[in-house]
């Protein structure tokens, strides 16, 4: 399957500077898909020879590697690190970012509250129900 991607390509005249990067989640401008940082806290990666090596991943190994887990997030709570294996998204098996991308605009949109991801490391498989960005769990106030 293709995506289709629309971004706007521009130039910085002078001393303009680019905007600040906030690490406050903010939601998505409209029209404007928001990544999936932006969705779950952490950044997922198509498992290459590097990130293989890096994270000493077995070849049988397949699905999305997590490569930067923001600090304070759901998942960060619950456990996920950097060089954890998302296999499934939502029940789904994932092997391309746009998939799993895909899944979990889906998972939003139909207003669910968290995106369950089948996460797997050296001890094994499990399910984990990341909570979407923003999201407060009952009774953390």
């Amino acid at each position: 399957g293709t995506q289709s991607i629309k971004m706007v390509v521009g130039e910085l005249k002078g001393d303009e500077k680019p905007a600040a990067v906030t690490t406050r989640a903010a939601p998505p401008a409209p029209g404007v898909q928001a990544t999936f940082e932006d969705l779950v806290g952490f950044v997922l990666a198509p498992i290459d020879a590097v990130k293989r090596h890096l994270y000493g991943l077995p070849n049988s190994r397949q699905g999305l590697v997590a490569t930067a887990v923001k600090a304070g997030s759901d998942d960060y709570n619950r456990g996920l690190i950097a060089g954890m294996v998302a296999s499934e998204v939502n029940e789904q098996p994932v092997r391309s970012l746009s998939a799993a991308l895909a899944l979990v605009h889906a998972a939003r949109q139909t207003g669910r509250p968290a995106v369950l991801f089948r996460v797997v490391d050296s001890s094994g498989s499990r399910y984990l129900a990341v909570r979407f960005a923003g999201e407060q769990a009952p009774g953390d106030g």
